[in-house]
């Protein structure tokens, strides 16, 4: 049994139930639970938690008071417990789940693993929530869908607090992170041929990243010769991304949008605008579909059609936060800063786009974040040589 402990919120998450606390509540909860079994004295556990202050043993009371109060619903996970005549200690119970049969069916666990790569496909975040979280239906979900879980959870810290998890299942969303929140799209094409060259990224994913992702990259850096060249690979080699059948099409095809945009191709554009409104006429894969409505009303804007632009970008955002996925929040913030820098100019919409940034930051402390993935991803997959 394990807790996960979120620095930046002040909470602790265990199996995607999240209590929050006060940032002393936190600490002395975590200092306990490190130390789990073990009783200690309030002087003592005012010595750890309160260095440098000189508050009353009260103050412990108070806390601990709080602490089993927010804790209630986990009483067979954890208790606190009063040691008489000496103080207080943190005991950790040995859950015992009864298992029904179907948890051992090989062909319940494919469904499942279906069900949930069918949600994620149509962007049903809230539907992923309730699966993983369903208890009764014995669903164990395989621990390789734990990133993609705490990705769209929009849990960024979890990447970088995480040692349990192998760094070939988090690398691509950690330079994702990078990507969005550096802005340095030349490094990010670095990271991924070095990622990709020294084969540190899982098989399922190496066909995504060799394809799409290193064409987004090219087109963010401005490279668009070498975006072109992508473009006439994948046509290539892979062929089958540039029609409707396959799961990527809509994201290459977004892409392709955006850089038609900065060459201000407008005959491209429009034609792969009723490519993408027949696209998800039939395949509706929400997540996309935002990002493209948010697209599209920046296309408005650059063709002079300012009101129904900008509401096409709130109708897009709101589409992206009916998913659950606050990851792709950021990506449509990020596809907005980066049109909004040379390609598209409303000083309304680049100001409703910063504010947008900002409460992020607030929220993320950007500058302590990125230097933390910066450092994991020197050390994982190296920079430029």
């Amino acid at each position: 049994m394990s807790l996960h402990f979120i620095l930046k919120d002040y909470c602790v998450d265990y199996n995607g139930e999240i209590v929050y606390l006060l940032r002393k509540e936190y600490y002395l909860l975590k200092y306990l639970f490190e130390n789990a079994n073990q009783p200690f004295t309030r002087s003592h556990l005012l010595d750890e938690v309160w260095k440098l202050e000189t508050p009353s043993d009260r103050t412990i009371d108070d806390h601990i008071y709080r602490l089993r109060k927010k804790l209630k619903d986990w009483d067979n996970l954890i208790s606190i417990d009063t040691v008489k005549g000496f103080g207080y200690q943190l005991s950790k119970k040995e859950i015992r789940v009864e298992t029904a049969p179907v948890a051992y069916d090989k062909e319940f666990h494919i469904l499942i693993e279906k069900l949930f790569n069918k949600y994620n496909l149509y962007g049903s975040g809230e539907a992923i929530n309730a699966l993983v979280n369903q208890k009764a239906l014995n669903i164990n979900m395989p621990v390789d869908y734990n990133p993609l879980i705490y990705f769209m959870k929009g849990d960024f810290w979890w990447f970088v607090q995480d040692y349990k998890h192998q760094m070939s299942s988090k690398l691509l969303f950690l330079i994702y992170l990078f990507s969005v929140i550096s802005k340095d799209y030349r490094q990010t094409i670095v990271y991924i041929k070095n990622g990709l060259e020294k084969k540190l990224f899982p098989d399922h994913v190496i066909y995504e990243v060799e394809n799409i992702t290193l064409l987004y990259a090219y087109v963010f850096s401005r490279e668009f010769a070498l975006a072109k060249e992508q473009m006439t690979k994948i046509e290539k080699n892979s062929p089958e991304i540039t029609e409707q059948s396959n799961d990527l099409y809509p994201s290459y095809l977004i892409i392709s949008l955006i850089k038609a945009m900065c060459l201000r191709e407008n005959k491209k554009v429009q034609d792969i605008i009723v490519k993408l409104d027949m696209f998800f006429s039939e395949k509706p894969y929400q997540r996309e579909l935002g990002i493209y409505t948010v697209i599209k009303g920046l296309f408005g804007i650059q063709s002079g059609r300012e009101k129904d632009g900008r509401a096409d970008i709130e109708k897009g955002f709101e589409t992206i936060k009916k998913t659950k996925y606050k990851s792709h929040i950021f990506t449509a913030i990020d596809i907005c800063m980066f049109l909004l820098a040379e390609d598209v100019k409303d000083d309304l919409t680049h100001q409703d786009i910063y504010e947008k940034w900002k409460s992020l930051n607030k929220e993320y402390q950007f500058t302590t974040l990125i230097k933390s993935i910066k450092i994991i991803l020197e050390e994982q997959v190296g920079g430029e040589s």
